[in-house]
């Protein structure tokens, strides 16, 4: 069989079918990608077992034939350097060929039976979401979510939807993001995915329009035109998030890009746990951060802000509060109770966006 593709599509293709392709694999399938000519397409498909990224390249005359499949991460290269516009497969029964102007290279094939089997969606429940609300909420949740926890249930996002809000979830149990979409989303999506596989469903969304969420037991679909990513689902239950969600007594209004700034600054000699101390006291109109350790020293530093408490002092992690303010994002609302206590962060003015994002994040000893 031989195809001659267009060198840019190709090679967006493949940009993003490797997203899901490991350099490193146990099974050595999982280094190839799938190529199957479908009607009027050619699908290009990545795979790392949890996860399969697959993205349609449209052409005319091809029609439906036997897949085969090629080394991902090296056809990604040849397809870099190839010194023409186009690139022209010729498939043999253990190889592809594939030249480009004056250049021609080989590459090793594996038989296309040996690819993970893809599921049917049918059965699937469906529901649309805005890209950019999906993007916005994997985003802002993502940096929270655990990595590599015995409680395996917290190795990924949650996103679930209640009363038509949809929301997502991300908690390593010191820290907590959330965010909410209102709208007319159907009760009963309740899912925990991977934070590897969400990181690549946010990678792959488009800039406008809707994605379809197909969902069922175990597995995800998010697809839109001309790509379509499925990922298995963490089994488990997540833990009821809502009711760690404290009840501040007094808020702080600082703008979040000016306080990061402050945080970096005192961190530059923080300890090895990163810990900071946040020190509100009214009618000062600023923050002061400080942190300090035996072997750096001491720094502090300050913020301006509004406070309308009680004098508080609070220790946290400034990695933490600095990803949780990125989160949020604008002027925040950080709601305290004592040293003891979390700390809320909340936008300022939540109605000015379609997500609305807040972060938990819990004190550490100093």
């Amino acid at each position: 069989m031989k195809l001659s593709i267009s060198k840019a599509q190709l090679r967006a293709a493949l940009d993003t079918v490797t997203t899901c392709v490991a350099r490193t694999n146990t099974l050595p399938i999982l280094d190839y990608t799938l190529l199957s000519p479908i009607q009027g397409a050619l699908r290009i498909s990545g795979s790392n077992v949890e996860t399969t990224l697959s993205v349609d390249i449209p052409m005319d005359g091809i029609e439906p034939s036997p897949p085969w499949t090629a080394p991902a991460h090296k056809l990604k290269s040849i397809v870099a350097a190839a010194p023409g516009p186009d690139v022209a497969c010729s498939i043999g029964e253990s190889n592809i060929t594939i030249t480009s102007g004056s250049s021609r290279w080989r590459l090793p094939t594996l038989p296309a039976e040996q690819w993970p089997e893809r599921q049917d969606s049918g059965g699937l429940q469906e529901v649309a979401i805005a890209a950019e609300t999906l993007r916005r909420m994997i985003v802002a949740t993502l940096p929270a979510a655990a990595k590599n926890d015995v409680r395996y249930y917290l190795n990924g996002i949650h996103l679930g939807a209640s009363s038509g809000t949809l929301t997502a979830c991300g908690t390593d149990s010191h820290r907590l993001h959330a965010a909410e979409a209102g709208g007319d989303y159907p009760d009963g999506i309740d899912l925990i995915i991977p934070r590897e596989s969400a990181r690549i469903i946010e990678s792959t969304l488009p800039t406008e329009g809707d994605v379809i969420l197909s969902y069922g037991p175990g597995r995800v679909m998010v697809s839109h035109p001309g790509c379509a990513i499925d990922t298995k689902l963490i089994e488990g239950r997540y833990p009821d998030w809502r009711r760690i969600i404290p009840r501040a007594e007094s808020a702080c209004r600082v703008d979040g890009k000016e306080l990061v700034k402050a945080i970096d600054r005192a961190a530059l000699l923080a300890n090895e746990h990163l810990a900071i101390r946040f020190d509100f006291q009214p009618n000062q109109n600023h923050i002061r951060i400080s942190s300090e350790s035996a072997n750096n020293g001491e720094s502090s530093d300050r913020a301006d802000a509004e406070y309308d408490g009680s004098p508080v002092v609070i220790s946290a992690n400034s990695a933490y509060m600095t990803a949780a303010l990125a989160a949020v994002g604008g002027v925040v609302r950080i709601g305290v109770t004592d040293s003891e206590g979390s700390m809320l962060l909340e936008p300022e003015h939540p109605e000015d966006s379609a997500v609305r994002t807040f972060a938990v994040v819990s004190p550490v000893r100093l």
